[in-house]
């Protein structure tokens, strides 16, 4: 059991409740807290999702379901996903969902699976509509403490540490993934990722050919990245 009386403890496992975007979320040790920077991500997806008449949307990843709550309000997207490896997270995931999402013509789903596993290994169709994806994944160097903050070392590893080498390599993954998935129709890829890894990002969209816009958090660092897959 964690030390609750320590001095890193975060205040918000212990509150068990966080405001993101102006919502007032559901929040245990089984999920990561969100970060403010993470709204840049929610704005660009609420954007894109206004000037399509009718979208569903993924959410990767999705913890304790931040980012699909803050998108519900948009009249286009007709059902959205929460995908998570962690069925603790789904769990906190749903509760915020349930509480929070008031509309009764969206379709909510809670899918338990790795990345997009469940379309590319077991039999699962996308929506036949225009896609919104979001993804916000491990990014940090396995086990580098050193750069992280004291009360960093309380929240799941799991919603933390990407790979050993580059640290992108589970986009790396999912970009394959979505190489691979036919879909009849447009696919809005927004990804957060690490500050020192734009570099690698733009490198590896440009790799495959997808147009793609790289913008910045609140304090102008270009961490996000939207990116455009058309039907194949």
């Amino acid at each position: 059991m964690p030390n609750t009386n320590h001095p890193d403890y975060p205040e918000e496992y212990i509150l068990g409740r966080v405001q993101f975007f102006s919502k007032d979320f559901i929040i245990t040790p089984d999920v990561l807290i969100p970060r403010l920077e993470t709204e840049c991500l929610v704005r660009k997806a609420r954007n894109i999702a206004r000037t399509i008449p009718e979208c569903s949307l993924i959410d990767i990843g999705t913890g304790s379901w931040i980012i699909g709550v803050s998108c519900a309000d948009i009249e286009s997207i007709r059902s959205i996903e929460f995908s998570d490896i962690s069925p603790d997270a789904l769990a906190v995931a749903e509760k915020n969902a349930r509480n929070l999402i008031a509309r009764k013509d969206l379709s909510l789903t809670f899918s338990l699976g790795n990345l997009l596993e469940n379309y590319t290994l077991h039999g699962k169709t996308l929506p036949k509509t225009p896609l919104i994806i979001t993804a916000n994944l491990p990014y940090i160097k396995q086990d580098d403490w050193e750069h992280m903050s004291p009360d960093t070392k309380f929240e799941p590893e799991l919603a933390l540490f990407g790979w050993k080498t580059t640290w992108f390599e589970l986009y790396d993954i999912l970009f394959e993934q979505l190489k691979n998935i036919k879909h009849s129709e447009d696919i809005f890829l927004i990804i957060e990722f690490w500050y020192d890894q734009t570099d690698i990002a733009r490198k590896t969209i440009e790799k495959i050919g997808w147009k793609y816009e790289i913008f910045p958090d609140y304090a102008g660092i270009e961490r996000f990245a939207s990116i455009h897959i058309p039907p194949q």
